[in-house]
C-alpha cells in the first residue's frame, strides 16, 4: 500500500497526464528501493482502482489525471 501510494505521488510529482507513459517496474524498483514483486502488487492495485492502463507490449500508462478524489484512493 506504500508503494501504491509512492506511486500516486510521483504521477502528480512528475506532472504526468492521461495518456502518458510510467517509468518500467525496473525503474520504479531501483527509485523506491523495493523488489519488482511489490511494483507490480502496487501497479495491480493501481490497475483495478483505475489509475492506470496495461498495454501489452508497450508498458503502463495513466488513464485518470490525478484529481482530489485520487484522496479516497489514498485513504483507502
Amino acid at each position: 500500500m506504500q508503494v501504491r501510494l509512492e506511486i500516486l505521488e510521483l504521477i502528480e510529482r512528475e506532472g504526468l497526464k492521461a495518456g502518458d507513459q510510467l517509468p518500467t517496474e525496473m525503474a520504479l524498483a531501483a527509485e523506491f528501493d523495493v523488489g519488482r514483486t511489490t511494483i507490480r502488487e502496487a501497479l495491480k492495485l493501481l490497475e483495478q482502482d483505475g489509475v492506470i492502463d496495461v498495454r501489452h507490449g508497450l508498458g503502463r500508462f495513466v488513464s485518470a489525471i490525478p484529481t482530489p478524489d485520487m484522496e479516497r484512493l489514498v485513504k483507502d
